[in-house]
């Protein structure tokens, strides 16, 4: 009995290896190296029960039940199943197959290095070394979760292909996709078609997708939409991006659209610092659509929303169109600070030109702008030189005050400390004054102070008859009415210090 028994187990030994010498060309052995019990039932179908534990090459196979199948050359474990090779493990409730082509079904878990895939069925091909897992697919590798409902692990290359809606979790992100390649041993995650990435602040829309792990950044090489998800209406368009999430740096290049609350900014470049709120961009066309103006810079500007503004510089241009109303300016710097209620200030230095007001043609040069929206006043320092129709107004520095309701409408012109007027009134004579105010015309008013000059007109310093100008020189206010009896025909009018001389 004790022989017979020993001559069953070589049988069955022999039995296993012919099965999968069929299979393969090169033959391995099997080996039993633990079972409660071995019996053949009414198929002749060659049955292991309790405990069981076979080894093939570097694989060893755990289970509950074993039914060896000799005609059809596959084995069916049950219970328990477990498949280890050194580290590398899978765990489930059935196995159907042979050592070389298998499935596993029943809550199947994967442990392969760092990773672990969990499935409904895993198909196992060794020859080509190849595992595809089937419904409810998740992989859990370096902090990160996928899921899918198709998985192809090729074992050699050490690669996944996965497709049909997959989801990938990191952090505080979500990204959807319909397939991606993931690169273990790059440590590299490629996804393509209808990807989203969804943070809790903004989604991104795109088509491809570069994830990288020792970087943990995220590169998309094709054009993608960053969506506020609070407002639709405020969104990026890029043609490339980058996306840090270690450093929490954004970058965007080739071409790069904000739209943000009503206004539009456009550029080459643009560089965005998350943990300092600031960034620069590069050749920079911004538009305001509530407020109807343009800016456009050839050069690059810095901006930090701490402070809410945006320095430009490289010769850049600022310009502001409304329907009654156009200005232009052209400067080294320009720094525009954004307000409340939708308001803002634009500061200019080293103005080269500027040109305001279509409808008086006003045209000058200074050093130093400054305009602010709320109350639509234009304030030129450093010298200032201005030109509208045929005057001329110099000054230390000029404040122009457009009207509340009508900005087309010059309200009023101050010039303070070295006020300067001069008039072309036709191709030969100039009216121009010194220290005092001149008058060489019956119909026109020439109005100038060292001090303080203060014209109120809409042709700013050319009073016709029948007109009041005031001027103040010091504290003194002088009143001067230019009617016809007063004014004739090479009479000249002096104003000095509060005196009237005739």
């Amino acid at each position: 009995m004790k022989y017979g028994f020993l001559i069953f187990i070589i049988f069955l030994l022999f039995s296993l290896n012919r099965t999968f010498s069929v299979s393969n060309e090169k033959k391995e052995t099997i080996q039993i190296i633990h079972a409660d019990l071995i019996q053949n039932n009414e198929n002749q179908d060659l049955v292991l029960i309790g405990n069981i534990h076979l080894k093939y090459d570097k694989y060893h196979l755990f289970c509950d039940k074993v039914i060896y199948d000799k005609k059809n050359y596959k084995y069916h474990g049950y219970g328990n199943v477990r498949l280890e090779s050194g580290k590398n493990k899978i765990i489930s409730q059935n196995i159907v197959g042979n050592f070389f082509d298998f499935q596993l079904s029943g809550k199947v878990i994967l442990y392969h290095g760092k990773t672990k895939l969990t499935a409904d069925t895993i198909n196992c091909n060794f020859k080509k070394k190849l595992l595809q897992a089937i419904n409810n697919v998740v992989l859990f590798f370096d902090k990160k979760k996928l899921t899918t409902n198709m998985l192809e692990f090729d074992l050699i290359s050490n690669q996944i292909f996965y497709k049909k809606n997959s989801i990938l979790h990191y952090g505080d992100y979500t990204i959807c996709s319909k397939e991606g390649f993931f690169y273990i041993n790059k440590k590299k995650i490629e996804l393509k078609h209808e990807i989203k990435l969804i943070g809790k602040n903004y989604t991104v829309y795109a088509n491809t997708l570069v994830y990288l792990f020792k970087q943990d950044q995220i590169h998309f090489h094709e054009p993608a939409i960053i969506v506020e998800n609070m407002n639709f209406d405020n969104f990026i368009y890029a043609k490339k991006a980058l996306l840090s999430f270690r450093k929490k740096i954004f970058l965007f290049e080739n071409y790069v659209s904000i739209h943000y609350n009503g206004k539009i900014v456009r550029g080459d470049y643009l560089f965005f610092d998350q943990n300092t709120k600031c960034g620069f961009m590069k050749n920079i066309f911004l538009e305001n659509t509530k407020q109807n103006y343009f800016l456009i810079s050839s050069g690059y500007g810095k901006f930090d929303l701490h402070s809410a503004s945006l320095i430009l510089k490289q010769n850049p241009k600022i310009i502001k169109t409304s329907k009654n109303n156009f200005v232009f300016i052209y400067s080294n710097i320009l720094k525009i600070n954004l307000k409340k209620n939708d308001t803002y200030s634009i500061q200019a230095f080293s103005i080269k030109s500027f040109f305001l007001n279509e409808a008086e043609n006003i045209q000058g040069t200074c050093n130093f702008f400054n305009y602010e929206s709320q109350n639509g006043e234009m304030k030129f320092y450093g010298n200032p030189i201005l030109w509208f129709h045929n005057q001329k107004i110099t000054g230390q520095t000029i404040y122009i005050q457009n009207d509340e309701k009508n900005n087309s409408i010059i309200k009023n012109i101050k010039i303070i400390k070295n006020a300067s007027y001069i008039e072309k009134i036709n191709s030969e004579e100039i009216v121009k004054s010194g220290s005092v105010a001149v008058v060489k015309s019956e119909n026109v008013a020439v109005v100038k102070s060292a001090n303080i000059a203060v014209v109120k007109s809409r042709t700013a310093a050319v009073v016709n008859c029948g007109t009041v100008v005031v001027v103040e020189i010091g504290t003194v206010a002088v009143v001067m009415s230019l009617r016809a009896e007063f004014i004739k025909s090479g009479i000249v009018a002096v104003v000095m210090s509060g005196y009237v001389l005739l």
